[in-house]
């Protein structure tokens, strides 16, 4: 999550708990109510986002052994019982089938594994009423089977990774939106309270300025008018260093991300100004229309994508 997006998180937080806290007081303007509800479902909904967009490939990749060594235990139980039917009844084609060790199926190619795995499975299912005397069920096929599904889509991991990856992060933008126009209806009526309550609507203004939305000014202690950000991967949220920093589409007014990601640019006029990021193996970003200050630094921070 970009670090403005981290700050406004923290702050939706604790305005949550503190307008919680206040319930008896803030129920003498019935409006809040409603609006305090609202809130609470968009967090829930933003906390479900970051969900998607918090991908550990590390992990991915030990769910995926774990899966894979599931499924080899369940077809081995399998394939020991259809083993002893295929001798007992001189079935040479069906003892070829599931002729395989737990070794062989550890060190195969992914994709032959499941192959061979789907193959037993398909043979085993219609003559299970052969091999109920050996110990083999529907249930132990049924859970192999699903077992087997699940090692499929591990398989497609990283793409699935990135693609929830984005999702969330797209999502993520879309929900902050709608939070900034709800938390605004929330200040307004929080006014009101301050009438009776100033105290309350000072600690509440505190836990506002917590929020650090895209776009809002630095307050640079020089007085220099610029532009600063961070520019990190989308999928490992490391920085990206390196990166060539582009703006108004001027090479003269050019820089690059320091070895922790870092970049900025000293302006000598405030406005509207464009950015574009490009790194060798990622897609070039964009960002349009960034309202600058006079004499303060904005904030930019900046995902790029890997290129597939």
């Amino acid at each position: 999550m970009k670090k403005n997006l981290i700050n406004r998180h923290r702050m939706i937080t604790m305005v949550l708990d503190f307008l919680k806290k206040n319930v008896e007081t803030l129920n003498l303007i019935p409006a809040l109510a409603a609006l305090i509800t609202a809130l609470e479902s968009l967090y829930q909904k933003i906390n479900a986002a970051e969900k998607m967009q918090l991908t550990d490939p590390k992990a991915r990749t030990q769910t995926k052994e774990e899966l894979k060594q599931k499924l080899i235990g369940q077809m081995l139980e399998i394939i020991k019982r259809v083993k002893a039917f295929a001798m007992v009844s001189n079935d040479l084609v069906l003892k070829s089938i599931v002729d395989y060790s737990g070794t062989q199926l550890d060190a195969m190619p992914q994709e032959n594994m499941v192959v061979a795995c789907q193959h037993i499975l398909e043979t085993c299912s219609p003559r299970l009423g052969e091999m109920t005397g050996y110990g083999l069920n529907e249930g132990q096929i049924t859970a192999a089977t699903e077992s087997l599904s699940q090692f499929e889509l591990s398989i497609k991991g990283p793409k699935n990774a990135r693609d929830e990856r984005k999702k969330g992060t797209v999502k993520l933008d879309t929900l902050f939106t709608e939070s900034v126009e709800l938390l605004l209806k929330i200040d307004t009526l929080m006014e009101l309270v301050g009438i009776d309550n100033a105290d309350m609507l000072i600690d509440y203004k505190n836990l506002r300025m917590v929020d650090d939305l895209r776009g809002k000014s630095k307050g640079g202690k020089t007085g220099e008018t610029g532009l600063m950000g961070s520019v990190t991967d989308v999928e490992t949220g490391n920085g990206l260093a390196g990166v060539s920093m582009q703006l108004n589409g001027s090479a003269s007014a050019a820089t690059t991300t320091d070895a922790d990601g870092n970049y900025s640019f000293i302006l000598a006029k405030a406005g509207t100004h464009n950015l574009k990021a490009t790194l060798n193996g990622y897609a070039v970003h964009n960002e349009a229309n960034i309202a600058v200050t006079e004499g303060e630094y904005t904030e930019v921070d900046i995902e790029l994508e890997a290129s597939i």
